[in-house]
């Protein structure tokens, strides 16, 4: 019996950390086992060896996510904040939430009408019920469902959902990289359309930590720039350590970057 088995290679988006199974130890893995004959004996060499591999792999992710500094305890809730809008206008200050885990429509969290809506939760999948009122009406109802809530690496334990009352829309959340000293009330961000940078689609809103860019789902260009003052754009906005002023005064572009509908997607900035 002879299993041919290259490297294996896994690569953590976000985080450029990549690792390595070896050819060397694939290949001992995939080693001829003296006294195998027929297909089945066959066969289930081949699914040991293929389990064999995908236990190096998680070994691996495991060691790479570790290594990253942003590893947070499997058991410990995460601090969720739930924004929620109409279109481009937000109206979480006149909506009352009620969270549940997935599934189910007993047993959930309450969070009233406030500024801010933030609970703790366990990982898991959630379906959230959003009630907008006003003057003591209810103005309308939107469910959202099967929203992940997990440990993501680039998170740290702090995640956040846009729930939007207008169909068609998403949302894109920035934040700089994991420990970077970048204070992000000193940037905007405006969204145009893919290719077409003259014509504005959607200017950001500023979040606890990060910016959020609220528009129909589509394909854009995103430039994320020193905020604009009296005094002029970037004026008493520092550089961050091993950041150029001039760098930091450009800003950046995001290109063709998609906006998912009904779904809250994170972009890690890199300055």
């Amino acid at each position: 019996m002879r299993i041919a088995v290259t490297k294996l290679r896994i690569q953590l988006r976000g985080h450029g950390v990549r690792s390595f199974v070896t050819s060397c130890a694939a290949a001992r893995a995939a080693a001829p086992k003296p006294g195998l004959r027929g297909r089945r004996d066959r066969f289930v060499a081949r699914v040991a060896v293929q389990a064999r591999l995908a236990m190096l792999a998680l070994f691996a992710m495991h060691a790479a996510w570790g290594g990253a500094g942003a590893a947070q305890p499997a058991d410990s809730p995460i601090r969720c904040e739930f924004r929620v809008f109409d279109g481009d206008q937000e109206v979480t200050a006149e909506t009352m939430l009620t969270v549940y885990p997935s599934g189910k429509r007993e047993g959930g969290w309450t969070l009233e009408p406030a500024e801010r809506l933030q609970r703790a939760l366990p990982a898991g999948l959630y379906d959230v019920q959003a009630v907008r009122q006003r003057e003591g009406k209810v103005v309308s109802i939107k469910w959202a469902e099967r929203l992940v809530v997990m440990h993501y690496p680039d998170e740290a334990g702090f995640h956040l959902e846009v729930i939007n009352f207008a169909a068609g829309y998403g949302a894109l959340q920035l934040r700089p990289t994991l420990g970077a000293q970048i204070d992000l009330t000193t940037f905007e961000a405006r969204a145009t359309k893919a290719g077409a940078r003259g014509e504005e689609a959607a200017r950001g809103v500023h979040g606890e930590g990060y910016l959020l860019v609220v528009l129909p789902a589509g394909t854009y260009d995103i430039q994320i720039r020193p905020r604009e003052t009296k005094e002029g754009r970037g004026v008493g906005t520092p550089a961050a350590p091993g950041v150029s002023a001039a760098a930091m005064n450009a800003g950046q572009w995001i290109t063709a970057i998609e906006v998912p509908a009904a779904r809250t997607r994170l972009k890690i900035l890199k300055f």
